[in-house]
């Protein structure tokens, strides 16, 4: 016999789920078969283990996210592939499984013709942030550059920082692929953005830094470290520029 009450209970979840995602799996645990809801039909179980995974997705518990998105995709009612491999595809990212990760996001975006702006764009975010994981940065290059198709006319917050870190993005990948002129070309329309987020601008100074590093041009890359210093009210990345300085200044002294 179907147990109507216990498949509404779980389903009704999904907001806590977002507004209080510990919560949310606390009480889930406690729910007696949760983990295996026999009396639901194809397109209850589906629904039932993506709220799993969500509940673990939300909580950084990404492995056991995985295994609940792939319980999903394996149901031949599942109508929700799409979010299951977008879902998946950030999993992935997050332990370090990049290829897995890339498969998924292209997956996510053949499985739907109308994806909103705004998961289209994170999606290509996640692209680019495996790729330069992967040191395929003529690929990462590609989907920035997407990014700042989509939302090069955008009001929301969220679109406008995804629209300005592909910018410091393509900065760092033309460097890693040897193209320091065009590199230096997009480290300046970075730092000349209007209104940019405070911490894109930190990540694009100290980026600039550790390239200047890694050349040996230590009273530059003071200098950059300095402006990133300046800007990060993070205790943890001062001490961590100011490391890069100290050996800069180090280095310096020698030739005195």
């Amino acid at each position: 016999m179907k147990n109507y009450k216990l498949i509404a209970k779980i389903k009704g979840f999904k907001t806590l789920i977002c507004n209080d995602p510990k919560k949310a799996l606390a009480q889930l645990k406690k729910i007696p078969g949760i983990k295996n809801v026999k009396e639901a039909d194809d397109e209850d179980q589906y629904e039932i283990a993506i709220i799993l995974g969500d509940a673990y997705f939300y909580n950084y518990r990404f492995k056991e996210a995985i295994k609940y998105f792939e319980q999903a995709l394996k149901n031949s009612s599942c109508k929700d592939r799409f979010i299951c491999y977008y879902r998946l595809g950030d999993c992935y990212f997050e332990i370090d499984k990049y290829r897995k990760s890339v498969d998924c996001y292209k997956k996510a975006l053949s499985d739907k013709d109308d994806i909103s702006e705004d998961i289209l764009g994170q999606i290509y975010h996640g692209l680019v942030m495996d790729y330069m994981s992967m040191n395929n940065f003529s690929s990462a290059i590609s989907e920035a550059n997407k990014i700042i198709q989509l939302y090069k006319n955008s009001k929301i917050e969220l679109e406008k920082e995804l629209y300005q870190s592909a910018f410091s993005a393509i900065s760092t990948c033309y460097w890693k692929l040897g193209d320091s002129e065009k590199s230096e070309d997009y480290f300046r329309k970075t730092i000349a953005l209007p209104n940019i987020a405070q911490w894109i601008l930190e990540q694009t100074y100290a980026n600039k830094g550790h390239r200047l590093f890694k050349n040996k041009q230590w009273n530059e890359a003071v200098t950059y470290y300095k402006k990133a210093i300046d800007i990060t009210d993070s205790i943890k990345n001062k001490r961590y520029f100011k490391t890069f300085i100290k050996f800069c200044n180090k280095e310096l002294r020698k030739t005195m």
